[in-house]
Parts: C-alpha cells; sequence; structure tokens
C-alpha cells in the first residue's frame, strides 16, 4: 500500500502554524491569551495541552465562563465526563444563559444514559 505523503502537507503545515502561534503566547499572557492558546491546542485534538492552558486561565479568573465551558469539552473529548460534566455546570452558574455550553452539557447526559455506551 502506497501512502500520498503529499495530501498530509498542508494538514501537517496547519499544525505547525498552530504550534507556532500556541508557543508565542507565554505564561505571563493574561486570561484571554491562555484560553486562546487552549483553543489553538483543542483544534488540533491536543487536548492534555488544552487542559493545562485553560487550567492556567481560570488561576487568572475563576469566573471565565467560557474557559469553564472549553475546559468541560476538552474533558468530555478524553472521556473524562465527570470532570467535564463539573466544569459544564461551573460554566452555567456563571451564565446560565450560555446555549452552547447547556448544549453540551443536556449530549454528555445523553450519551452517558445511552445504553450503547
Amino acid at each position: 500500500m502506497d501512502i500520498d505523503l503529499a495530501r498530509y502537507v498542508p494538514l501537517y503545515s496547519a499544525i505547525s502554524g498552530f504550534h507556532a502561534s500556541a508557543a508565542s503566547l507565554n505564561s505571563g499572557e493574561p486570561d484571554a491569551a491562555l484560553k486562546q492558546k487552549g483553543d489553538m491546542y483543542r483544534a488540533v485534538r491536543e487536548f492534555d495541552a488544552a487542559i493545562e492552558c485553560y487550567r492556567r486561565a481560570l488561576e487568572q479568573n475563576p469566573h471565565g465562563a467560557a474557559i469553564w465551558a472549553s475546559l468541560g469539552e476538552s474533558y468530555d473529548e478524553l472521556g473524562q465526563y465527570q470532570e467535564a460534566l463539573c466544569c459544564y455546570d461551573r460554566a452555567l452558574m456563571i451564565n446560565p444563559n450560555d446555549r452552547r455550553t447547556a448544549n453540551g452539557r443536556s449530549n454528555l447526559l445523553l450519551n452517558l444514559a445511552s445504553p450503547n455506551r
């Protein structure tokens, strides 16, 4: 089986660009920059690195509903459902009108209740 490496070059370039952008944001950046860095890691499915960024952002801004929601989404992707649910709940306590977070929480609970899981 031959692998056409040329078709993977654009994906590799995109991932390299995310890593370069993420590396340019240092730990002294404000919570919004750390969230953005976490979002970049999450976009390339590096959830552990994303979680670290979100945790650091929450140290600076524990009331950041969007940060809590993103942290929940990352835990959800890793299959750490209890942690995800706690993060979704925290985000919704801060911003109860956030439909995206409410949907993420609802989908998580539905998936957990599904007998196919």
